[in-house]
């Protein structure tokens, strides 16, 4: 599968989640509601965290590295979420959403060199936008869906002998990451009935 396709199949996926959530929004199965932050804070909120998302699956599935640009779109999705409805448990959510995605994966790239800095930054940065709950549903679901691609491209492949042979045969996570958070965004709108990330 090609990075075009790969990338096509993520936004296919993320454009129908988001279609879906229109379509409740529209519906009136869900809204905004009353007491919370004005609806366009709301937006560019949502706005900025998947800019951020699609900023990495691109760059990942195209380079396979992951700018700092994208986590700092995430963290700035973060840190407005928390401006508009500042709390003690949101604080908390968000710190230990932020160590759950970014701590395993962490982990995996001290370790077994199979996860780049990159996806660490990104996965921590969109752990704090989501929260504890959000954040390891979306690294959960990323990670099936990682390890499921990875296995497929495997099948039948030949070991790489030289170094830019395992730069090509490496397989981005951002991508399957991207599929996770917009799956875990969309379930929540749904569940609280409201847009809200």
């Amino acid at each position: 599968m090609t990075w075009k396709r790969t990338l096509g199949l993520c936004g296919g996926v993320a454009a129908f989640c988001g279609l879906f959530t229109t379509l409740l929004l529209y519906k009136g199965k869900a809204a905004v509601p009353h007491g919370q932050p004005p609806f366009a804070l709301l937006l560019l909120d949502m706005a900025l965290f998947l800019a951020g998302l699609l900023f990495a699956a691109v760059k990942d599935v195209k380079q396979r590295e992951i700018s700092n640009a994208a986590p700092l779109l995430l963290l700035a999705a973060g840190v407005l979420k928390l401006a508009l409805a500042p709390s003690a448990p949101g604080i908390v959510s968000a710190l230990l959403g932020a160590l759950l995605s970014g701590f395993p994966l962490f982990m995996l790239a001290l370790f077994s060199h199979s996860i780049g800095g990159g996806d660490v930054k990104l996965a921590g940065s969109a752990g704090l936008a989501l929260g504890w709950l959000g954040s390891y549903l979306a690294l959960l679901i990323g990670l099936v869906g990682f390890v499921l691609y990875g296995g497929m491209k495997c099948i039948g492949r030949k070991k790489p002998d030289t170094a830019d042979e395992k730069e090509k045969a490496s397989f981005p996570f951002a991508p399957a990451y991207m599929v996770g958070c917009v799956a875990v965004l969309t379930l929540s709108c749904v569940l609280r009935r409201s847009l809200i990330l």
